[in-house]
């Protein structure tokens, strides 16, 4: 897991991309941001037209089991930017799995499922995905702590010494995700 020196010096994860029907990202998350989204043409911070209130967007990371053949310095880690259409379907998601959250340790899954219909002539089709959340397991929440240097919540750099009670105490999701974190840190 970068921190917040490693991000500034070598970049932060890359992005999932969803350039095709049928794509799709799974993983652990492993950071949570609430940020104000940038104006894809300026750069600027987005603002709503009608209020000038800000556009606002979450962006997940997650470790997830890709790796770029070409990049070796690819860890694995997919950000995810969560607005539009996307943000409905982890709504909806988190919604079915009985959460009342969008936790780090939870597990995401979203796959770019359709085009919409375009809003007005000349307009690009939006994108629809579906999305899958799992909710961390309680027992696998103690592994998490909040960032020291930027306060979002991430993975606990002690997250082996907690394992010590024994994997049979968590649910199967819960401790694939944790294999998947700790291989993760080797």
């Amino acid at each position: 897991m970068k921190d917040a020196a490693d991000r500034f010096l070598l970049g932060g994860a890359k992005s999932a991309s969803f350039s095709a029907v049928g794509d799709s990202v799974s993983g652990v998350i492993v950071e949570k941001e609430y940020v104000q989204e940038k104006d894809f043409t300026t750069g600027e911070p987005a603002v709503w037209k009608n209020s000038g209130e800000p556009k606002m967007q979450v962006i997940a990371t997650l470790r997830t089991l890709e790796k770029d053949p070409d990049d070796a310095g690819d860890d694995g880690e997919r950000r995810v930017y969560i607005r539009g259409n996307l943000k409905k379907a982890v709504a909806l998601a988190v919604r079915a799995a009985g959460a009342t959250t969008f936790d780090v340790g939870g597990i995401l899954q979203v796959k770019y499922v359709a085009d919409g219909i375009p809003p007005a002539k000349g307009f690009s089709a939006p994108k629809e995905y579906k999305a899958v959340y799992t909710a961390p397991d309680p027992a696998s929440k103690a592994l998490l702590e909040p960032d020291e240097d930027t306060g979002a919540a991430t993975v606990s750099q002690n997250a082996t010494a907690a394992t010590a009670a024994g994997p049979e105490d968590l649910p199967p999701e819960a401790f694939a995700a944790l294999q998947a974190l700790l291989a993760a840190k080797k």
